[in-house]
């Protein structure tokens, strides 16, 4: 295998010494004919000259674009998904070189896929695993993901890929959202859904990309929370009505007696 440099410096000299030898017989002919044969050799060696400089130029561009087109095909391939390693078959060891650095590339990029495909997945199943409510909102308001917590009486199962006007039809819960994407700030608020159901919803900002924000929300069911605080209320209500009753009747009788 040869460098390029060398390939053409070994053509060129070929090239050269074809000339030189073909001039030499034409000049050692031309000396032993005719002046009208001498015209004809000088036109034929001419001739012969300008198809040996096209047939040499032509197969030296030929050989290195057919070699650059294949590995223009394999880099496409590699920047298409295709990750299969396959080396190109050339002569030239700078083509050959650069071969190779596409074969590792394509090496780490199919390694890279992989392990992003595992952390995805790992970071899927987490999520997934999660007994709080998650989604994802983009800037367009569109819902990126959502885990099987959600629920579906605040954001509907499949709704992924969706506009979150054409899903949600809480109406508090879409306010809320569409006054905080459009503002890019985070939040809080708590809702009452119509089946005595409360849920914590949270808004977060993940400033991962200027120019693409993602929008976290985390819905949390804060119905027993807010059971237990209704109780608690409800008993202090009681306790302070069922204590103003014999505390009335103990003060009647303390002004009795003063």
């Amino acid at each position: 295998m040869r460098s390029f440099f060398s390939s053409v410096l070994l053509r060129n000299w070929l090239f050269l010494l074809i000339l030189l030898v073909t001039g030499g017989i034409t000049f050692w002919a031309s000396t032993i004919v005719e002046f009208n044969l001498k015209v004809i050799l000088i036109f034929f060696f001419a001739l012969f000259s300008l198809f040996l400089t096209f047939h040499f130029s032509y197969r030296l561009a030929s050989t290195v674009t057919t070699q650059l087109k294949v590995l223009q095909e394999k880099a496409s391939a590699v920047n298409a998904g295709e990750t299969s390693s396959s080396l190109v078959m050339t002569n030239i060891e700078e083509l050959a070189n650069l071969s190779k650095e596409i074969d590792l590339m394509s090496i780490r990029l199919r390694q890279q896929f992989h392990d992003l495909t595992l952390e995805k997945e790992k970071f899927n199943f987490v999520l997934q695993s999660l007994k709080e409510g998650v989604f994802a909102i983009d800037k367009n308001k569109t819902i990126l993901f959502q885990n099987k917590s959600l629920p579906s009486v605040l954001i509907p199962e499949n709704s992924g890929m969706r506009k979150i006007d054409s899903v949600i039809t809480n109406i508090k819960l879409l306010e809320f959202l569409n006054e905080h994407i459009e503002k890019d700030k985070e939040g809080k608020i708590l809702l009452e859904c119509s089946n005595k159901k409360y849920y914590s919803v949270r808004l977060y900002n993940l400033q991962t990309n200027p120019n693409y924000p993602i929008f976290i929300g985390v819905i949390t069911d804060k119905t027993e929370e807010r059971e237990r605080q209704i109780m608690r209320e409800q008993f202090f209500q009681s306790a302070s009505h069922e204590l103003k009753t014999p505390i009335t009747s103990i003060k009647g009788y303390t002004e009795n007696l003063e």
